[in-house]
């Protein structure tokens, strides 16, 4: 067996890992009086009893260290279309800062924007409260106490990345191959 400190390890575990399809977020918080974000999968509820959510942040990442000053963050699952705001924001060193114009003009949340940067046009957002935060390895796991639901457009679907791609959706990325191989009768369809 292998010692998890391998490097070969490292890069099996990386692409065993794209072959798990993923929702695309993008992680926001407020950082002196802007947004900053960062584009992140590995994102998932908590718990219900309290609500919550945790996101994976790498240690050395800039938004890391915004979101334990802040003490607030917010999951906006993007929507399929708004892959170019994920590339961005997944870039290393790339510009984070979130211009106004991306942001949403909701006035149900004009008041909370400052504290909780909602992404116009995300098929949903979750706005948290910075609970816990967990080193380990090269990554923080960050807890957060869900504030508040904000819902999106009617029929959003998210963004969706899997094997190192983004595909609308699991079924649209998986059904022409499943046709090409006969397997639809088999699997209902």
């Amino acid at each position: 067996m292998r010692s998890p400190r391998d490097p070969a390890a490292r890069l099996e575990t990386r692409d065993l890992f794209s072959k798990c399809a993923a929702t695309v977020n993008l992680i926001t918080c407020p950082q002196g009086g802007v947004a900053t974000g960062m584009t992140a999968t590995s994102v998932c509820s908590l718990s219900l009893d309290p609500p919550s959510a945790l996101i994976c942040v790498n240690r050395e990442a800039r938004t890391r260290d915004a979101i334990v000053r802040a003490g607030t963050f917010v999951i906006n699952v993007l929507e399929r279309a708004q892959d170019d705001i994920a590339n961005h924001f997944s870039r290393p060193g790339s510009d984070k800062a979130i211009p106004a114009g991306l942001l949403s003009r909701d006035p149900r949340l004009a008041a909370d924007l400052a504290e909780f940067p909602v992404l116009a046009g995300a098929a949903g957002a979750l706005m948290c409260r910075l609970e816990r935060v967990v080193d380990f390895g090269s990554h923080s796991i960050m807890i957060g106490l869900v504030d508040r639901v904000v819902g999106g457009p009617a029929g959003a679907e998210p963004l969706v990345y899997h094997d190192r791609k983004y595909v609308a959706t699991l079924a649209e990325h998986l059904l022409p191959a499943a046709a090409e191989k006969g397997m639809l009768s088999a699997l209902g369809w």
